[in-house]
């Protein structure tokens, strides 16, 4: 059986080593992010100075501070973001995904498509920009 010379541990040894890794990968993380059509939601991340959105009609960036940038989602669907520190490092790279909500009920006439949040009624939605044709009013359950 072979013998180790008398010195650090191991344990000790490696704790340096995955610290030096951590560092030199810098603070970026993979992520998935769900957001709700029209809605936002709050990414905290450290060093933020501009963000990159693959598909900018489905969900909209904002860099609020250094320490938090706001994803809005636009539409449905999925696209990828990527927020980049002063430097031009990544700091974070995720997939965001835009979900309906559980209280809403889309009303499609043709390629129009008029949203209502409900409760106990619905409400027709407005979207800015949007394109749908006024749909009459839903009838109460």
């Amino acid at each position: 059986m072979a013998k180790f010379p008398a010195g650090p541990s191991m344990r000790s040894m490696i704790v340096p080593i995955v610290l030096t890794l951590t560092a030199l990968a810098g603070g970026a993380h993979a992520a998935s992010l769900n957001v709700t059509l029209d809605h936002s939601t709050r990414l905290p991340v450290q060093g933020a100075a501009s963000v990159v959105v693959g598909n900018p009609g489905v969900a909209d960036v904002t860099v609020v501070g250094t320490n938090a940038v706001y994803v809005l989602g636009r539409s449905f669907g999925s696209t990828d973001i990527v927020v980049l520190d002063k430097a031009g490092r990544t700091v974070f790279s995720g997939d965001v995904t835009v979900t309906r909500s559980n209280a809403t009920v889309a009303l499609y006439r043709g390629v129009d498509r008029t949203d209502f949040t409900c409760a106990a009624s619905c409400a027709q939605n407005e979207h800015p920009g949007g394109g749908a044709a006024p749909a009459a009013p839903a009838a109460h359950p």
